[in-house]
């Protein structure tokens, strides 16, 4: 079994209001599994068990939705000798602003 990082990104979003620069999470996700292939099908598995929705302190409704698996790839051995299972690391950020003709 190989380890593989997979950065995956959430996008948040309040009621029905557009926000010019949503509040986004990058959360890289760590999955012991026999392919690339495996690993790339148990992210998209995980990232959408992590969509999740609730009302803030105004009342309005919150989603965190999962936005797209930004990259992965196979990593070194990430845990100590004999542990197993799955290890996660994140930040949350607003997004980017676009850039004039991009």
């Amino acid at each position: 079994m190989t380890w593989y990082a997979a950065t995956l990104l959430f996008r948040s979003s309040v009621g029905t209001k557009q926000v010019a620069r949503p509040l986004c999470e990058q959360r890289v996700v760590l999955f012991q599994r026999a392919s690339e292939s495996a690993a790339r099908t148990a992210a998209n598995t995980y990232a959408r068990a992590e969509e999740h929705e609730y009302d803030n302190v105004h009342g309005e409704r919150v989603k965190w939705r999962f936005d797209r698996l930004a990259k992965q790839g196979e990593v070194n051995s990430p845990t100590p000798r004999g542990r197993r299972g799955a290890r996660r690391v994140g930040r949350r950020a607003r997004a980017p602003r676009e850039r004039a003709g991009v």
